[in-house]
Formats: C-alpha cells, structure tokens, sequence
C-alpha cells in the first residue's frame, strides 16, 4: 500500500503526540504504583485514558496520510475512525498488530469494535459504576500503530509533547 507524503508535518505532529501518550501509559505500567495502606496500586485510569487517545490520533493520521477525511460526528470512536480507513489499510494494519498484540486479524477487530467508546467512558470513569477493557491490547495496538504509521511515511521528530530533560524540576 503507497501512501501520500503531502501531509507529513501535520501526520508527525500527530505521531509525537500519540507516541507521548503511549509514553506516559508504559511510565506508568513500568512504576512501582502508589503504596497506599500498604498496599501499591497501579492506576488503570490514566493508562487506559492515554491508550484510547494514542489510538485516536493515530488512526486520525493514517486518514491524513490516505488523504481521507475523518469521518463526520462522533470523533472519539474508534470503530468510526478505523472503518474509515481504505479496505486495504484495514486488513493491512489487522495483520500488523498481531506481533504487538498476539490477537488474531479477527479478535483484534472485534476488541476494537468492543472497545469503540473507550476514551469516552474512561475519561469520566466516576460516571460509570462498573468499567471493563483490555489494557494489554490497548497497549499493543496503540504501539502496532505508531510502528505502522513510522513504516509508511518518514517522520520528522519533534519535543512536542514530551519534557525537556530540565523541565522536570
């Protein structure tokens, strides 16, 4: 599949902020947590949050670089902004995230079309008595993206959306 170049620095923009998300998703995973009570816990919240909106642009990028439009109403839905994508772009990105995911072309598609509102009901999790998503998945698909996006245009690396070394004082 041949994509177009005429969007680059809007797509490595793109890609930097998506990267920065998956970032701070992994510095989280990779933590010691918080100790509470004595008790370290790991917050799913952010991580989740971060994944769904990493996967969100991502997807919003690979439709700039198919130079397609995003598809009308509802921004944050996944499903939406992947079956927006060329056909082929589709089957192409199911059989790529399967060394990120170890899901199937098949399952992945069905996690993503079960995790469609992800950030929409994560993002205000207090409004929902019960959550549930893959994490892992989440994890795994967001990195196949940028792996896949990264293999089909060059991108011009930036700082933003991540701290300079002295920035975090």
């Amino acid at each position: 599949m041949e994509m177009q170049n005429i969007h680059v620095d809007e797509v490595s923009l793109m890609f930097e902020a998506a990267r920065s998300f998956i970032g701070g998703a992994k510095i989280i995973i990779d933590s010691d947590g918080i100790e509470e009570d004595g008790v370290n816990r790991h917050p799913t919240l952010p991580v989740i949050v971060c994944l769904a909106i990493a996967i969100e642009i991502e997807l919003k990028a690979l439709l700039k670089l198919s130079s397609l439009s995003r598809p009308r109403g509802d921004g944050h839905d996944l499903k939406v902004l992947f079956e927006a994508l060329p056909d082929s772009v589709q089957v192409e990105l199911l059989e790529f995230q399967i060394a990120y995911t170890d899901f199937s072309a098949s399952h992945a598609k069905e996690m993503l079309d079960e995790g469609k509102d992800v950030f929409k009901k994560w993002r205000y999790a207090y409004e929902k008595s019960t959550l549930e998503t893959a994490p892992a998945f989440l994890f795994g698909f967001a990195l196949a993206l940028s792996e896949y996006i990264k293999s089909k245009t060059s991108i011009e690396r930036s700082d933003n959306g991540w701290l300079k070394n002295d920035s975090r004082r």
